[in-house]
């Protein structure tokens, strides 16, 4: 599932999501990689599919954004 497609779904909004991240990241870099404008790093993956509770696995970023 995408991050993107997650936060809809729970109704999260991005700065929500940002926030709980550890260190906190500033909305407008989350922003950035759902948007594929930076490449995330394994360790923000893992971080992200653990707050997901693995709905939003590492693979998932994989080929993203798809062109």
């Amino acid at each position: 599932m995408r991050l993107k497609d997650y936060l809809l779904k729970e109704r999260i909004t991005q700065r929500q999501f940002a926030e709980k991240m550890n260190p906190p990241l500033h909305v407008n870099h989350l922003n950035r990689y759902l948007n594929g404008a930076v490449e995330i790093s394994v360790a923000r993956a893992v971080e992200i599919e653990k707050l997901t509770h693995g709905k939003v696995k590492p693979e998932d970023w994989l080929n993203w954004p798809e062109k």
